[in-house]
């Protein structure tokens, strides 16, 4: 945990109206990451953190933004993968005027946010109206929000991966004019073809990323940011992209039949991540069917999770543990 967070956390205790909220949250977060245990599946080189002490709280926790971020890419590649054909990804970004009242602000962009997809309905219907959106069959969006230019005010916007068919583009003045229309004081729309298309982990991470940048905000401005925020949905999808179950839970899944070397890490202060343990295990028995089927794929365990755990790879999470060789046969 960071120390200046703590500090401004316990510094909550003494205030009655944050004072249930901090001591709900403190010990959770004082735990998060204390413990880790991966297994390393040293002949097809893949590392899954498969147990982990995680307080779940994303908004205030690097870590468990980043693993619910992987979580989240798992989820909507395969659901990509099963309704991408025909259709171009492209990536989109609304955003409302600054203000310095964060629950005003989110409010605003809510109830904006609600009557945008309202008239994308409508038209898709057949029903009056006009929405360059409803051009889309499907979208994912998440809500990121980060201090104003120079410092001035609450910035929160909007990043979605919208899916469009083939032969029609999204028109960025039409969505500006909808957008302006709709909030009053806001006309700010970016609309950009995604930049991979065959390869989207990339553009699903740009909308999966920190709801609260940790590295522009204050530990007193998370804090503050994370008692507006705290049970309001952040992320949502229309369209072919509905009915993507949120995950329920931020730890990898087992590769069975593959044997893997054990790794467990504590936290120890000042001296960062020790290794406690390393132990070499035989192969888990192969499970009778798998656990989740990918289009195109064999249905063995072993296709299952790999865009997951190559973005994971190339993480600054496990860039920071040590790497591991196969053992000589």
């Amino acid at each position: 945990m960071i120390p200046q967070l703590e500090r401004v956390i316990q510094s909550a205790l003494h205030a009655s109206p944050e004072r249930a909220e901090a001591e709900k949250v403190l010990p959770l977060l004082r735990q998060c990451g204390s413990f880790l245990r991966f297994n390393h599946y040293y002949r097809v080189d893949d590392l899954r953190l498969v147990e982990s002490r995680s307080c779940r709280k994303h908004l205030l926790c690097q870590f468990c933004a980043l693993r619910r971020a992987a979580q989240l890419l798992e989820r909507y590649l395969e659901r990509y993968r099963q309704i991408a054909s025909g259709h171009v990804p492209w990536l989109v970004t609304w955003t409302v005027r600054n203000g310095p009242d964060l629950a005003e602000r989110h409010d605003h962009m809510r109830r904006s946010w609600r009557t945008l997809l309202k008239r994308r309905r409508n038209v898709a219907k057949g029903l009056r109206g006009q929405s360059e959106l409803a051009k889309s069959s499907a979208g994912v969006y998440s809500q990121e929000t980060k201090p104003g230019s120079g410092g001035h005010g609450w910035h929160p916007h909007r990043h979605a991966l919208v899916l469009v068919p083939e032969g029609q583009e999204l028109d960025q003045k039409r969505l500006r004019a909808e957008w302006e229309a709709i909030t009053g004081d806001s006309f700010m729309v970016d609309a950009r073809p995604a930049l991979d298309p065959e390869n989207p982990e990339a553009d699903f991470l740009e909308v999966f990323k920190y709801a609260l940048k940790p590295g522009e905000l204050s530990p007193a401005a998370t804090w503050a940011a994370h008692l507006v925020l705290k049970g309001h949905r952040l992320l949502g999808s229309w369209g072919d992209f509905r009915n993507v179950p949120d995950p329920d839970q931020l730890d990898d899944d087992p590769l069975a039949g593959e044997p893997y070397l054990e790794l467990v890490y504590r936290w120890a202060g000042d001296n960062g991540y020790q290794l406690q343990d390393q132990t070499y295990r035989e192969a888990d028995p192969v499970p009778a069917e798998p656990l989740i089927r990918i289009p195109g794929s064999t249905n063995r365990p072993s296709c299952l999770y790999t865009d997951r755990h190559r973005a994971y790879r190339d993480s600054p999470l496990s860039r920071a543990f040590a790497k591991w060789t196969a053992p000589d046969p």
